[in-house]
């Protein structure tokens, strides 16, 4: 028997259409003594017998009469193959699924029903009996899955995958369970809440896990999906729950400030860099406002840095690509203030009490100047006047009289003389500074003018613009910026 379906089988492909073949097969199907010779034929038919009448008999005579359930089964699967629609391939796969004493057979069944039952009433029937009645876990699973794709937003099918997500026993069962609600449950208020709980309480890690990839698939906009996710990607103890709910969170609610503030604190704090790099990801994602652009900013700023990119380059790669697409999306200023907070910060700190910081010689007078108004004049006879100003103002905080006003730029060097002598100081010291950037570069004028002081004061500038001696630049982001101005001071 063996040999006859080995050579029907070789005449079909190298003779297609051949009716021997086809005969050959229904004879071994119809009568093989051996079983799984018979399958086998089962099986040839399902792969040639498109459409002919003989092998649509045998296989519709196998399907409702053989003895084996695994060869029904196999006759059943073959016949939709070759005759889409026919009654009995569905009526054979029903009562396998309904009544077949193998949950292997009954399983295969209701997986098949699933590829073939579309809207059909007796195949929805079956698959909604076997969802809620079945005594196999995996069994009612499956059933539920195939009741989704040939009957969709059938409630049977969600109201038993969020069933076995809770109760099943198997842990596997409860995963896949959670995975499928993940696939079928869009908007469900019960698929989203047993989510949620899953997420939440499940005992396997692999399984909140999968609950919280699911969560980002159906829980659009859903603040119990949000805070759930939020919670386990700070708190999760598996570093693999905590990636799967960063990388949900990037796909839940575009612009929600618990996501943001949730994923900002993953990106710069998260132990492993695999979730950083992922909460990084999610949060290019979600920001939709420059406000929570400036805010993505500022946390990845910091690390985007040589260390980074030395021990980490992909990590570092995920950060640059990110500021990169903000920088593409944030007006200059914005962007700047941002990448420049912390620094920014904790330098208007530093310059509030910078006298007291660094230690200058009883013979200088030091003062800190905010010329952020001066960078954009262009008249040399303003820059000099309002420069004058600041600086009378710095030196004299008490003072009720008006400086007297520039109207030629030379002045400005004259009262800095005579400024040295009312404060009884051989040396005048400038620390500028602007506290907020430029879109463009500082005028030429103001480098004129500050050149033309540069004779009576010591002039130190904080700012990334290059400058050209005699002017002193220093980096508002540089470490011990103190320091640094302190060794300064003492070279002059």
């Amino acid at each position: 028997e063996s040999t006859r379906w080995q050579a029907a089988w070789s005449l079909e492909k190298i003779d297609p259409g051949n009716s021997q073949a086809i005969a050959t097969l229904c004879d071994l199907a119809a009568n093989a003594e051996s079983e799984s010779t018979r399958m086998e034929a089962a099986e040839s038919l399902g792969e040639i017998g498109q459409g002919n009448p003989q092998a649509i008999a045998t296989l519709c005579d196998l399907a409702a009469n053989a003895e084996s359930e695994s060869t029904r089964w196999q006759a059943a699967w073959s016949l939709e193959k070759i005759d889409p629609g026919n009654s009995q391939a569905i009526a054979t796969l029903c009562d396998l699924a309904a009544n077949a004493e193998s949950e292997s057979t009954r399983m295969e069944a209701a997986e098949s029903l699933g590829e073939i039952g579309q809207g059909n009433p007796q195949a929805i029937a079956t698959l909604c009996d076997l969802a809620a009645n079945a005594e196999s876990e995996s069994t009612r699973w499956q059933a539920a899955w195939s009741l989704e794709k040939i009957d969709p937003g059938n409630p049977e099918a969600i109201a038993t995958l969020c069933d076995l997500a809770t109760n099943a026993e198997s842990e596997d069962t409860r995963g896949w369970a959670a995975e499928s609600l993940g696939k079928i449950g869009q908007g469900n208020p019960q698929a989203i809440a047993t989510l949620c709980d899953l997420a939440t309480n499940a005992e396997s890690e692999d399984t909140r896990g999968w609950a919280a990839e699911s969560l980002g698939k159906i829980g659009q906009g859903n603040p119990q999906a949000i805070a759930t996710l939020c919670d386990l990607a700070t708190n999760a103890e598996s570093e693999s729950t905590r990636r799967w709910s960063a990388e949900s969170l990037g796909k839940i609610d575009p612009g929600n400030p618990q996501a943001i503030a949730t994923l900002c604190d993953l990106a710069a704090n998260a132990e492993f860099e695999f979730t950083r790099g992922w909460a990084a990801k999610s949060l290019g994602k979600i920001i939709t406002t420059d406000e929570q652009r400036q805010k993505a900013v500022s946390t990845l700023q910091p690390h985007l840095n040589n260390e980074t990119y030395e021990n980490n380059f992909n990590l570092y790669k995920h950060y640059y690509n990110i500021l990169w697409k903000i920088a593409q999306d944030l007006p200059y200023t914005d962007f700047y203030q941002a990448w420049h907070k912390t620094t920014q910060q904790s330098l208007e700190n530093q310059l509030l009490d910078l006298s007291q910081q660094l230690q200058t010689h009883e013979s200088k007078l030091l003062l800190c100047l905010d010329i952020h108004s001066l960078l954009t004049t262009r008249d040399p006879i303003e820059i000099a006047d309002l420069l004058w100003q600041k600086i009378h103002e710095t030196a004299f905080p008490e003072a009720t009289k008006l400086p007297p006003e520039i109207s030629r730029s030379s002045q400005l060097t004259r009262y800095l003389k005579q400024l040295k002598r009312d404060c009884n100081k051989t040396h005048l010291v400038l620390i500028l500074h602007d506290s907020i950037p430029p879109q463009n570069s500082f005028s030429p004028s103001l480098r004129d003018v500050l050149i033309q002081c540069s004779d009576t004061a010591l002039i130190a500038w904080l700012t990334d613009s290059p400058l050209d001696p005699p002017l002193k630049g220093f980096l508002p982001t540089q470490g011990n910026l103190v320091g640094a101005l302190q060794a300064w001071l003492d070279e002059v």
